[in-house]
């Protein structure tokens, strides 16, 4: 059994049965979601945070914050191929942690400086602020001490990067809050933000006015956000050098409570995984006309890994001012 798409024309083909059946399966995810979370009109307030622009299916990557790594650029070329609106869901909310590379990796970049004669990256590291103490909210995490935070730090690099006009953001930290506070079946625990840090609460000792839900809870609640065609999850829990065991035991759990209970699975497209060079930041692509010299990927039978890794190659060849 496989819980992900692989292939573009399987893709293109789940998105327009999802897309005819839309009002059936949104009434499906609100009578699921009531009888277990006690949420009334679920698929409403979820629109609330990220509204259906209109303009066609959104290809999405979940990541804490929006950047311009690697694997960021190859996920926006990878949805303009496939005829999708690339889309970044970030949680500016979650929390710092040494053992997640993916958050070091915000604050200690790796940038691509150059090539050696063989053609491999030069990669040198620059750690934009010290490390916080585990715990801190990103959001909190100042970079020059005038303002500048994480997340707008990074937001700064998309706008340099994508001439203005980086894909569409949408953050959902509101959104885990609102559902706690909506619930009539709420978690045992919550986690609640006091002084940028956050602190396990008991949720009956909590005033739940600044506190989210745990993962468990909320995670079957997110997944229901890629049910109707309107928006595919480019993800993946395959990584073999990762300690994602758990994690892709969870994802695949979830991908089931979710087709028991609403009859479908979530759209999920595989990609590779967030291993160090997706992670890279190529200077070339600051301030530079990069586009021009990314080049379509072949199809290889419309393979979309094999697209996402071609166009991540090519990002990590690119070469400033040539």
């Amino acid at each position: 059994m496989s819980y992900y798409i692989t292939k573009a024309n399987d893709l293109a083909t789940q998105i327009r049965a999802r897309q005819e059946k839309q009002d059936e399966l949104e009434k499906r995810i609100d009578t699921w979601v009531y009888s277990e979370w006690g949420i009334e009109n679920f698929t409403g307030l979820m629109s609330d945070f990220v509204p259906d622009r209109g303009n066609g299916p959104c290809g999405v990557l979940c990541r804490q914050l929006a950047t311009i790594r690697v694997e960021e650029i190859s996920f926006h070329m990878t949805c303009k191929h496939l005829g999708l609106d690339p889309m970044n869901i970030t949680y500016v909310e979650d929390v710092f942690n040494t053992r997640n590379k993916d958050k070091v990796h915000l604050i200690k970049l790796p940038w691509i400086t150059g090539h050696s004669k063989n053609g491999n990256p030069i990669v040198k590291y620059e750690k934009i602020t010290q490390f916080p103490t585990a715990g801190r909210v990103l959001s909190s995490i100042s970079i020059d001490g005038n303002g500048t935070n994480l997340p707008k730090y990074h937001h700064q690099l998309r706008m340099a990067t994508f001439d203005d006009c980086p894909s569409e953001e949408a953050d959902i930290s509101m959104a885990f809050k609102t559902f706690l506070r909506s619930a009539r079946n709420k978690p045992f625990y919550v986690y609640e933000n006091v002084d940028g840090h956050e602190v396990r609460t008991l949720t009956r000792d909590s005033s739940l006015i600044n506190a989210r839900p745990p993962a468990e809870w909320y995670y079957p609640l997110y997944l229901l956000s890629f049910m109707t065609g309107k928006m595919v999850l480019f993800e993946t829990y395959e990584n073999p050098e990762g300690e994602v065991g758990k994690i892709r035991e969870h994802f695949q759990h979830t991908m089931d409570i979710i087709k028991e209970g609403v009859g479908v699975y979530p759209l999920v497209v595989e990609i590779p995984p967030l291993k160090l060079p997706m992670m890279y930041i190529n200077q070339a692509v600051i301030s530079n006309d990069w586009k021009s010299r990314i080049l379509a990927p072949p199809q290889n039978g419309g393979n979309i890994i094999n697209m996402f890794n071609n166009y991540a190659s090519q990002v990590i060849a690119l070469k400033k001012n040539n």
